[in-house]
């Protein structure tokens, strides 16, 4: 058996290298439009990326600073055996400890960050499953092993005629409520991926699979269409749970209620293995409808030839951050190899380049090199407050053994953060640098605060075109758990000038102690300004008077003339900033308190009167003037012993990429039965 299993591996290893290009083998993927000047969606020129990502030092110090490795190079702890080859696509939710959902040794309680992975195990066939490791602060990581084959906690079914039958991959999870919901790939044989599936879990640890109607229980199969995008195999969803809207409609161009939207990667093997980025929308996560923005069915392709991501473009990573969509991806160069590039979009389907369209993120980044080339893929990441994190494998496919974590913090602190409150009113005040047309401002409150308590205010220093609203849906981050939930948000389509600026909002539901507003601003693409604001810190907004409690009782000894410490300033209600001290003060036997003001014979004597209308103390609170301003993947695996690079990942420049042939076998019947060749992700 084992010399069969050899030989049949040895032709497969000849079968499968790059045929030599051919030359004038035309292109059908390149994007002729793209070489035009790009705008973005208010019209500006694009701007360039500018992320200072940054290695995170991992525990892993014999791994170049690895967070996390495969079973064999004890790195994130053992008791498997279903990841001995390769591990790729980590996937990383921030979370909460539980009696039903532990972290590491049985913790029950506090912050916990739990990682799914796929895993390949031996040779040949090097069957994909996934796993599971959680983390006290996701740097360190523990291996959680499962009840599937091997220590894994998800696998193939074994059902005949599934479309998972023999294996599970590429997956992206979110939180929904109580429940943990998993998009992955699934593959039909071992060299077969047949689509994308669904499955639930309460623990993170035992799933239970959603039927989907799209054939062999998938949600979602690739088209099949020669003309298309995505003819031989879909692959690494990439989903977030959204509200549809007028700016991001959902399936059909409905414009309200809950909104799953799905990226992911689209591949086609002839003439050339070739991959780009589709899009598809949901009403309940579990029946997709396709949306397209070209006419192959892709809603993003590689760039422009000459570029980072001129050859192949793939598993993308999308969080929404405000009044944008970011999405990192795979890029794959025809000389650039593959890096990490980012891009942008206010709807969700047409999506803008940098100028310069440089990546974000390279092999050179990090200190964990695996081979020749030092290239990384598979990125997945999280938002964390004012922190980004990113998540990705050091290699491509076949040498994908590690993972390293970036960080960035981005933009520069802002001038002038202060905070005041008066009741349920909350105002924020910061000084910002020029924002460019299409900017934005995010204002983050604690995931604590019953958003539904929230309402917008005033603001002002914006200048004409801005609108403040209290988004219900602005943000997924790390505490949503990728669940799109509340924000203020300032939208700028006509920029804003550098200067002090305020922002008021009241709040109804109750406010933790402690908790503090995160406040960032954006470019069009970037956030270019960030800074923080403590509610239990917020200065008490100064009301008209004081509220006394007693009756006064006056003994005048002369009619005084008082002198103001401080010149108030005049208002249709006034509103002093101190209180009248007279050269001749009168003692109260009490602090005064009236509920009619008694009628001095002194007059005081001010650089500015205030001017009232009866009663010129009040005891209702006045709002600062200051805001009173209303407004209105890479291709394919070979085994281990393979140096070969991923089809895809070099070749001809442009006209001439390279011809991967196609694994035939008998045709059965089945028409999701298509195969592809034996590198794959």
């Amino acid at each position: 058996m084992f010399s069969v299993l050899a030989s049949a591996l040895t032709v497969l290893s000849v079968l499968f290298v790059p045929a030599p290009a051919v030359a004038n083998l035309p292109n059908p993927y390149r994007p002729d439009q793209a070489l035009a000047p790009v705008k973005n969606q208010s019209g500006s020129p694009p701007e360039p990326n500018s992320q200072p990502w940054q290695q995170v030092a991992g525990p892993c110090a014999l791994l170049g600073g690895a967070v996390f490795s495969r079973v064999g190079d004890a790195c994130g702890g053992g008791g498997t055996s279903f990841d001995v080859t390769e591990v790729f696509p980590p996937q990383v939710l921030r979370d909460t400890a539980s009696p039903t959902a532990p972290c590491e040794n049985g913790r029950t309680s506090g912050l916990c960050y739990r990682m799914w992975y796929v895993g390949t195990g031996p040779v040949p066939i090097q069957e994909r499953r996934i796993g599971y490791a959680v983390s006290p602060d996701g740097v360190t990581w523990t291996r959680v092993p499962g009840s599937a084959s091997g220590g894994a906690v998800f696998e193939g079914s074994g059902v005949p005629g599934a479309f998972d039958r023999s294996g599970v991959s590429t997956m992206n999870i979110l939180r929904v409520g109580a429940v943990y919901r998993m998009w992955y790939s699934g593959f039909s044989d071992p060299y077969t991926i047949a689509g994308i599936g669904l499955a639930e879990s309460q623990d993170g640890r035992t799933w239970t699979r959603v039927p989907g109607s799209a054939g062999g229980g998938a949600i979602l199969r690739h088209s099949g269409d020669p003309e298309q995008f995505d003819t031989t195999y879909i692959v690494a969803p990439s989903v977030i749970l959204d509200q549809a809207s007028a700016t991001a409609p959902c399936e059909g161009n409905r414009t309200s209620g809950p909104c799953y939207r799905m990226w992911y990667e689209g591949v086609r093997t002839s003439p050339a293995y070739r991959f780009a980025i589709g899009y598809a929308l949901s009403p309940d996560g579990v029946n997709w409808t396709r949306v397209s923005t070209s006419s192959d069915g892709a809603i993003f392709r590689a760039g422009p030839y000459g570029t980072f991501d001129d050859n192949n473009v793939g598993v993308p990573f999308v969080i929404k951050d405000g009044a944008i969509y970011r999405m990192w991806y795979e890029a794959n160069g025809y000389t650039a190899g593959y890096t990490t590039g980012y891009v942008v979009s206010t709807d969700g389907r047409t999506w803008v380049r940098p100028s310069p369209n440089l990546p974000v993120y390279t092999g050179a980044s990090d200190t964990i090199v695996t081979g020749v080339p030092d290239e990384l893929w598979a990125v997945r990441g999280l938002k964390e407050g004012l922190r980004y994190r990113l998540y990705y494998a050091t290699s491509t496919r076949p040498n994908s053994f590690r993972f390293g974590l970036a960080e960035m913090t981005p933009g520069s602190p802002l001038a002038g953060v202060t905070a005041e409150r008066a009741g349920t009113l909350y105002s924020l005040r910061f000084t910002t640098p020029d924002i460019p047309p299409g900017g934005s401002v995010l204002i983050t409150l604690p995931p604590e605060i019953d958003f539904g308590g929230v309402s917008a205010g005033t603001m002002s220093g914006f200048g004409p075109g801005a609108t403040l609203n209290a988004d219900p849906a602005a943000v997924t981050d790390a505490e949503s758990g990728g669940t799109a939930r509340g924000a203020l948000l300032v939208r700028l389509p006509g920029g804003a000038s550098a200067g002090e600026k305020s922002v008021s909002f009241t709040v109804t539901s109750a406010v933790p102690d402690g908790s503090s507003a995160l406040i960032q601003v954006f470019n069009s693409r970037e956030v270019i300004g960030y800074g923080e604001a403590s509610f239990s810190e917020a200065t008490p907004t100064p009301t008209n008077t004081a509220t006394p409690t007693s009756t006064p009782t006056f003994t005048p000894t002369a009619t005084p003339t008082p002198t103001l410490t401080s010149t108030p300033t005049p208002t249709d209600t006034p509103t002093p900033t101190a209180t009248p001290t007279s050269t001749s003060t009168p003692t109260p036997t009490a602090t005064p308190t009236s509920t009619s003001t008694p009628t001095p014979t002194a007059t005081p004597t001010s650089t500015s009167t205030p001017t009232s209308t009866n009663t010129p103390m009040s005891t209702a609170t006045s709002t600062p003037a200051s805001i009173a301003e209303a407004t209105a993947t890479p291709a394919p695996f070979s085994t281990p012993t393979s140096t070969l690079d991923p089809p895809g990942s070099a070749g001809a420049p442009h006209g001439t990429p390279t011809l991967i042939p196609t694994l035939v076998k008998p045709v059965d019947g089945n028409p999701f039965r298509v195969y592809v060749p034996l590198l794959q992700r």
